[in-house]
C-alpha cells in the first residue's frame, strides 16, 4: 500500500503542471454548467463546481496528458485486475484506483446538478457513454491505451459517488425534518 500511496504522489508531481489547464477548462464547464441548469442555491453551486472540476480533471488527465502510442486495446473485462493481481504491480493497481477516483465526484455530484439525471441508470448510462467515447478517442488518436476494464472501474467509482449521494441526500433531509 506504501509502494501504491508513493507512487500517487510521484504521479501528482509529474501531472502538477497540468493543473492550470484543469482550473481553465473547469471555469468554462461551471460557466456552461450555470447557464444550462436553473438551480442557483448554494448547494447546488459547490456541487456544479465539483462537476466542473471533475469533468474538466478527466477531460485533461484522460485526453491531453498522455503520449502518442502505438493502436492498443483490451476487451476482455478484468484482465488489467487479473496481470495487476498475478504479476503484483503495483503501477497497475494504481492506475485501477486512480479510474475508479475520478468518476466517484462524477457519480455525487451529477445528480445534485441536474434535476433529470436523478436515477441511478441515467448517471450509469450517461457515464458508460462518455466512458466508451474516451475510450474510442484514445484508440483512434493513440493516447493511452483503450481497454474495457477503464469503463468498467469508471461505472464503479460512478456507482460509489451514486450511493454517497443518496447517503448525503438522505442525511440532509433527516437533519432538515429535525430543525
Amino acid at each position: 500500500m506504501i509502494v501504491i500511496y508513493n507512487m500517487f504522489i510521484e504521479y501528482i508531481r509529474i501531472s502538477y503542471h497540468r493543473l492550470i489547464w484543469v482550473l481553465l477548462f473547469a471555469c468554462v464547464f461551471f460557466v456552461g454548467f450555470f447557464v444550462v441548469t436553473k438551480n442557483r442555491n448554494r448547494k447546488d453551486l459547490v456541487l456544479k463546481v465539483v462537476f466542473s472540476l471533475a469533468c474538466s480533471f478527466i477531460f485533461v488527465m484522460t485526453l491531453f496528458s498522455r503520449r502518442v502510442a502505438e493502436y492498443e486495446i483490451s476487451l476482455i473485462p478484468f484482465l488489467s485486475y487479473y496481470k495487476a493481481y498475478k504479476l503484483n504491480n503495483s503501477e497497475l493497481w494504481l492506475q485501477i484506483i486512480m479510474n475508479i477516483a475520478m468518476y466517484i465526484p462524477i457519480g455525487f455530484a451529477l445528480p445534485g446538478c441536474f434535476a433529470r439525471m436523478n436515477k441511478l441508470w441515467k448517471v450509469l448510462a450517461l457515464v458508460l457513454i462518455c466512458s466508451i467515447g474516451i475510450e474510442v478517442i484514445q484508440y483512434i488518436f493513440r493516447i493511452g491505451y483503450s481497454e474495457v476494464d477503464d469503463v468498467i472501474d469508471n461505472m464503479f467509482g460512478t456507482l460509489i459517488g451514486y450511493s454517497l449521494y443518496v447517503i448525503f441526500e438522505r442525511c440532509c433531509r433527516k437533519l432538515k425534518k429535525e430543525s
